[in-house]
């Protein structure tokens, strides 16, 4: 069993070793939610391990392996290898069928509604967070807000707030924000404002 995981891994770096034009290669271990839970890394370190291990201790795979940082990756090719510079235009306009529109790749001017949208919810998010503490109705509201800040932060995506995913999951990014999270923080406040005056009140 691990000479038939230890012989994929072999092929699956041997493959990417062109591409880096070095005889260093990195490779990034997991995905967006591989160590969301706190038994993932030991898990995922053990297994690596065992494997790195088997690989480094036969010499017909031609390669060792190991844990490393980024750090550890440029250090390991500082002396040994010169690579060419690549210059010119890094956000290219691109023309996609699929949507109604072209996109810059780049994120500065590319659908610039949605960006100053999600500054303008993350503003009053921060004041409705001002307003509840210093009326103190943060626990009454707290699980109301909870669902807005969802909301922002699954714009902050890297195919959110940059503008480059599909139409209809830009406008429900929108959706979100116009009729969920605007609605939400506004209600917060309104709340806020009118506990605050029954206190007042009630202390006269």
């Amino acid at each position: 069993m691990c000479y038939c995981s230890a012989k994929q891994m072999a092929k699956q770096y041997s493959q990417l070793q062109p591409y880096y034009n070095s005889r260093s290669v990195l490779v990034a271990v997991g995905d967006d939610f591989a160590f969301s839970d706190p038994g993932d890394l030991p898990q995922v370190h053990k297994i690596y391990s065992k494997l790195f291990s088997y690989i480094n201790s036969h010499p017909h795979f031609n390669m060792k392996v190991q844990f490393g940082t980024v750090t550890d990756f440029f250090d390991s090719l500082q002396g040994t290898e010169s690579f060419p510079l690549l210059d010119g235009d890094f956000f290219p306009y691109v023309d996609n069928l699929n949507t109604l529109s072209g996109s810059w790749t780049g994120f500065y001017n590319h659908r610039p509604y949605h960006k100053r949208f999600e500054r303008i919810v993350q503003a009053k998010l921060r004041a409705v967070d001002l307003l509840c503490v210093a009326v103190g109705t943060c626990a009454e509201i707290s699980e109301r807000n909870e669902i807005s800040r969802r909301d922002l932060a699954l714009f902050q995506h890297h195919d959110a707030i940059t503008g480059t995913s599909q139409r209809p999951v830009m406008l429900d990014y929108l959706k979100r924000f116009q009729f969920t999270t605007f609605a939400l923080l506004g209600s917060s406040v309104s709340q806020s404002i009118m506990v605050n005056s029954k206190r007042n009140l009630i202390l006269k």
